[in-house]
Formats: structure tokens, sequence, C-alpha cells
């Protein structure tokens, strides 16, 4: 049985180890317009300590920006469907943020989550704000991973495959953010 295990951790391992590399070679390769979206997202972020954490979701949200819509995202009970902008604000979140009663407006908002990457930074980092505040009541030791899985689950995230894989991805993308980061800095100071 501890074989199993064991063998289990290596591969685990290892297929992090390919997925982190494979992570940092996509870095290598973004276009000027990704890399606006990524800084933009970072310096957000920033505001709340959240900076390689917002740009990590924008990047697997979005590809930094390249696929800014999902019109099947959403709660299956929703009035309203899709998630839009380049941290996927799912809009049934967002219209009950802004207080919106009416479809028209509901729509406006969609287009401007779409459209405008500020507003959309701003809208995912409240909340993922919203998300750390809930879980910092728990006296967790794992405040950021409930937060990130429940940015992407909600509050049932932090105990569902969906939840957990999403929250280490994003882990992964971090880690390749700071490496990305840090390369960018050693490059431009020689």
């Amino acid at each position: 049985m501890k074989w199993i295990l064991t063998l289990l951790l290596i591969v685990t391992a290892l297929t992090a180890k390919d997925n982190l590399a494979s992570y940092k070679n996509y870095l290598t390769k973004i276009t000027p317009t990704q890399r606006i979206v990524m800084w933009n997202s970072y310096r957000t972020g920033l505001k709340a300590n959240l900076g390689y954490t917002l740009t990590a979701i924008a990047w697997k949200e979005s590809m930094f920006g390249l696929y800014r819509m999902n019109i099947t995202d959403g709660y299956a009970k929703s009035k309203y469907k899709g998630s839009f902008g380049v941290h996927h604000i799912l809009l049934s979140t967002a219209v009950n943020m802004a207080g919106i009663k009416t479809a028209w407006s509901a729509s406006r908002l969609a287009e401007r989550l779409y459209t405008d990457d500020k507003l959309n930074a701003t809208a995912a980092l409240e909340i993922l704000v919203y998300w750390r505040t809930r879980w910092s009541n728990n006296n967790s030791n794992m405040v950021w991973s409930r937060t990130v899985a429940s940015y992407n689950a909600g509050t049932r995230g932090i105990n569902t495959k969906a939840g957990v894989a999403y929250r280490d991805d994003i882990l992964l993308r971090v880690k390749a953010l700071k490496w990305y980061f840090k390369e960018l800095t050693r490059v431009n100071l020689n």
C-alpha cells in the first residue's frame, strides 16, 4: 500500500514539473498585447497583495485576453449565463455585485466586462478579496487555497475536484509567473 502511495506522489510531482516547464515556455512566447493584459492584471492585483494570483487567473481563464468569453459558464438555475473578459467574471456574479435589475443592463454590463480590462480586473479582484475575507474568518492556514478554489467554484469549491484542480493549476501558473518576472528583471538589468 505504501509503495502505491509513493508511486502516486512521484507521478503527481513529475506531472506538475512538466506542466511548470510548459507554462514557463508559454510565457516566453506571449504577444505584446498579451503582455499588456498580464501587466495590467498584476498591477491591479498588487493593490490587495494578489498580483500573481490575479495574473494567473487572467492567464488560465483567457490566455491573457485571447479568449474573453465563455457563454456556457454559470449556474444552471441562474438567469444570466456566461463569463466575460480576461478574468472570466460570471455575468450572474457581476449583476449581483452591481445591483442590476434588468436584462438590458445585464447585457450592457457583459459588454463592458468583455471590452474593459480595467473594469474586469477590478471586479475579479473584488471577488478574490471577498473570498479571502470570508475564509480568513475561519482562522484557516489555507486561506489562499480556499480563496482561489472559491473564485472558480464558489463556497463548495474547496471540496470539489474542479475547485482543487483549479487551485493547483493557478498555483503552478503563479510559480511560472514568478520565474518569468524574475527572468524579465534579469534580462533588463543586463
